[in-house]
């Protein structure tokens, strides 16, 4: 997630454009979809589904030697904690407590932005349409790369089979060069646009289907914010820079965005060093080790891609979501000061939530923890809800929406206790944080040792082997978080990235504005064809159309900003007939690209459940094989016979005892855990467990005596 700003600039020219065609409506709706595209990511049952095995895998690694794991089992629950918390694949639980507590967070902060001037928009509208469209993260939503199976990083690479664009004439020979899922996305949101002019341009407005409409302005912000996101997510500014032989990109981001300087002058974060290499990288192509990102080795990429969402990438986004929550509302408040007195609520409602999940130091987070869980149990948390509410100052379905929320943290803080901490939704926040801030200091310290390395070595050092990792996750080939520019955390090329993008979302309004137009007399016979239109703006550089081969159309909006609003594009609009419009606007493609993602979490959801399942059968074995060996040592010595009563025949009968033991208790525990894990049911499982234990610490003695009979036999 980049910065809200960023898309809200580019929401203001859109909204002006369609405003000045069509007056009356309300444009703000167009925003709040674009706002509602971004803070959608809070929900994702997939992501959050891998994020199970990871947490639960740190927790082996943290105490392995001890198998924690197998007693978080039958004392805290560890697993169940994660299942309600993230959620499982059926039913209502999709997404988990923490999606809910999200959803809920989110809407009071939206709310208490969008009621006031100078929007003003109704709070029972305004709560409609978020409930509608406030969905969950897809990677078509934002034109990103979806993850393949098993866990692996990148999903399908494959060419797409579609003929290369050329405007007002037959497709020329050859397919575009862009990979296939990149161009099923692309006409994903064709059809979007072809529904917002199906059912927003061709129908006049009338109070009769004022909430329809603005449901079509949402998803028309929708749609801007995925064909912004082609510009901010891919290779294609880089690509096309490098293919016109420009010199490396400078654009930095302002000085007070990139943190305090670095005790060594050196190691500027983007000095000319780090800004060169990333340029360099970001024109690589991810090679892969099995499932794994290549150590070694990356190719030039031929080919338009996003970035792929690993666990880093994850991390960085999260981060990214939770800082913007606070920078929403300071952008959202800043060119309208006549709103300025919701600012200090909506400040108050994020800090209150998770204001302080960021603290670095692990004592304040534990002393923050405790006082929040406290502010819960106390009521105080509420009662200062409860104040706003009053005062006026919190509106009553914001109130209603926190109280959700702080009633969901506070009783999973109870259902579950881990290692005497009731983390609830705000102590995994901090855990999860505290995580992925570790991981970026980790990447940027490698990042700023390669820049120190520069100073003294030759001059293409810095690229160190085009080994697809090098110990920066933020550098990662073919990653989101080395291929995002939509932050001013993101350089380089983040500046002609959001001038190229705002053009060709600007474009998109002046042909809505056309459509408009035509639409004026009557229903027209045709519509635009909106596949065409993005074919000729989303796409390899080498396929961009211009004045000629040196000036294609991006390149004035990429060098002059101020170009952004006007230019030629050299588009020549394509047009398709009322049938195909309506077959286009019925989205034929949604579904499936829905589906493509939410078939993963089947896979991960069953890779998790596979892996607590092992795992939890090997404890049980290793504690049986523990316990019974123990009981095996103990009792053996006092089997044997009065003629192997000697020291020697005794410590035989202690190692016998033991081994004898350990191997019923594990066979016998793991074997009926086994069977137990079977139910589908970490109860089952447990019961299981717990019977074989008791049985075999019962048939333990038993065994011993037969087989202290066998080797130590009596005279």
């Amino acid at each position: 997630m980049g910065d809200i700003g960023t898309h809200f600039d580019i929401s203001k020219k859109v909204r002006a454009l369609l405003e000045a065609a069509r007056p009356g409506e309300q444009y703000i709706f167009i925003e709040i979809g674009n706002w509602l595209t971004d803070f959608s990511q809070f929900k994702d049952p997939t992501a959050y589904t891998e994020a199970k095995s990871t947490i639960w895998q740190r927790a082996r690694e943290q105490k392995g030697a001890l198998r924690v794991p197998w007693i978080a089992d039958l004392v805290i629950d560890l697993d169940g904690y994660l299942d309600r918390l993230f959620g499982r694949p059926e039913g209502p639980a999709r997404g988990g407590v923490i999606s809910v507590y999200m959803r809920e967070l989110i809407f009071a902060l939206t709310l208490e932005i969008y009621r006031r001037p100078p929007f003003s928009v109704d709070p029972d509208e305004l709560q409609r349409v978020y409930d509608a469209h406030f969905s969950q993260y897809f990677p078509h939503e934002h034109l990103d790369f979806p993850p393949g199976e098993g866990g692996s990083l990148r999903g399908d690479a494959s060419t797409s089979p579609r003929a290369k664009h050329t405007c007002g004439a037959a497709p020329s020979p050859g397919t575009r060069q862009i990979l296939k899922y990149l161009d099923d996305e692309i006409e994903y949101v064709a059809n979007l646009l072809s529904l917002v002019e199906k059912r927003w341009v061709q129908t006049a407005p009338s109070p009769a289907v004022s909430s329809e409409r603005h449901e079509l302005l949402a998803r028309y912000g929708h749609a801007s914010h995925a064909v912004e996101d082609f510009f901010f997510h891919s290779n294609v500014m880089e690509m096309g820079w490098n293919k016109l032989g420009f010199a490396p990109p400078t654009d930095r981001p302002p000085p007070d965005e990139v943190g305090p300087p670095p005790a060594d002058p050196r190691q500027d974060d983007f000095g000319p060093v780090r800004l060169e290499r990333l340029y360099r990288r970001r024109q690589r192509s991810p090679v892969f080790d099995g499932i794994d990102l290549s150590t070694t080795t990356s190719s030039p990429a031929a080919q338009v891609f996003t970035g792929f969402f690993g666990h880093n990438d994850v991390n960085h986004t999260l981060i990214d979501a939770i800082d913007n929550l606070q920078r929403a509302v300071d952008e959202a408040f800043a060119a309208h000061p006549e709103g300025a007195a919701g600012q200090d609520v909506a400040v108050t409602v994020v800090q209150n939530a998770i204001g302080k999940v960021f603290d670095p130091d692990p004592t304040h987070q534990a002393d923050n923890l405790k006082q929040h869980r406290q502010d819960l149990d106390d009521g105080r948390a509420y009662a200062e809800l409860g104040a706003m509410l009053a005062s006026g100052q919190l509106h009553q379905k914001s109130y209603d929406a926190l109280v959700r929320a702080y009633d969901l943290d506070r009783d999973l803080g109870h259902e579950f206790s881990v290692g005497g901490n009731h983390w609830g939704v705000f102590g995994m926040l901090q855990l999860v944080c505290a995580a992925a801030r570790t991981g970026e200091d980790q990447s940027r310290t490698v990042s700023r040792q390669l820049d120190v390395q520069h100073v003294t070595s030759d001059a293409r050092s810095h690229i160190p082997g085009e080994a697809g990792t090098i110990g920066a996750a933020a550098e990662d080939v073919g990653s989101h978080s080395l291929m995002a520019k939509d932050s001013v955390r993101e350089p380089p090329l983040r500046h002609p990235a959001v001038s190229v993008a705002t053009r060709v979302a600007v474009y998109i309004a002046e042909q809505m504005v056309s459509r408009i137009q035509a639409s004026s007399g009557g229903s027209p016979a045709n519509g635009l064809d909106w596949l065409h239109l993005l074919q000729h703006f989303l796409a390899h550089p080498d396929e961009a159309e211009g004045a000629d081969a040196t000036h294609p159309w991006w390149l004035a909006p990429a060098q002059e900003p101020n170009a952004t609003d006007s230019g030629p594009t050299f588009h020549v609009p394509r047009f398709v007939d009322q049938a195909e419009l309506s077959r286009r606007a019925g989205e034929p493609t949604k579904q499936q690209l829905e589906a493509l993602y939410t078939s993963l979490e089947i896979g991960s959801e069953k890779a998790w459940r596979g892996l607590v399942d092992r795992q939890f059968i090997l404890d049980s074995g290793i504690w049986g094989a523990i316990l019974n060996g123990l009981e095996g040592a103990i009792a053996m010595p006092f089997l044997l016979p009065a003629n192997h009563r000697s020291t020697g025949d005794i410590f035989a009968a202690i190692g016998l005892g033991l081994v004898v033991g350990g191997a019923l208790g594990f066979a016998g525990v793991a074997l009926l855990t086994w069977l137990g894990t079977l139910l589908g049911s970490g109860t089952g499982a447990v019961v299981a467990m717990l019977i074989a234990l008791a049985g075999t610490l019962v048939a333990t003695p038993f065994t011993s005596k037969a087989v202290a009979a066998a080797v130590f036999p009596a005279p």
